[in-house]
């Protein structure tokens, strides 16, 4: 049987606009952390959140932000995506594996894009290249 990585390794990709890559990959630092907390709490606003489980809303502070991100980690693929152009993070990706079956993947796809980001494409790009990558 072929070895394949781990998910969140085999899951980083380009697509036009976007670099969608594991948050575990740029975790390396305090000040990193401290970076993708303070992200968390600028686009976990009530209104991306709306229609996100429960525990995903009223993130009000650098702790609940923080606690929310390590326990993504802890149970998906966490994905950043960010712009090509400047590398601002617009979002995040949550892959889930199913791994009780055998040969064959089961994968459960969430994201989520900040206000600012939506009606422009990003949601689709990041779709269609998530495609290309299981599909290539």
């Amino acid at each position: 049987m072929a070895y394949l990585q781990p998910l969140h390794q085999r899951c980083t990709f380009n697509t036009e606009r976007l670099l969608i890559k594991s948050l575990n990959s740029q975790l390396f630092n305090e000040d990193s952390k401290r970076l993708y907390t303070r992200k968390v709490l600028a686009l976990l606003t009530p209104t991306v959140t709306n229609s996100l489980p429960s525990e995903w809303q009223n993130i009000t502070s650098y702790e609940e932000a923080n606690n929310w991100w390590q326990q993504r980690i802890k149970e998906s693929c966490f994905l950043s995506i960010q712009l090509k152009s400047n590398n601002e993070v617009i979002g995040f990706v949550f892959l889930y594996d199913d791994e009780t079956k055998k040969r064959q993947l089961d994968l459960h796809i969430g994201y989520l894009l900040g206000e600012s980001y939506w009606a422009k494409g990003y949601g689709s790009e990041l779709i269609k290249g998530l495609v290309n990558l299981s599909s290539g």
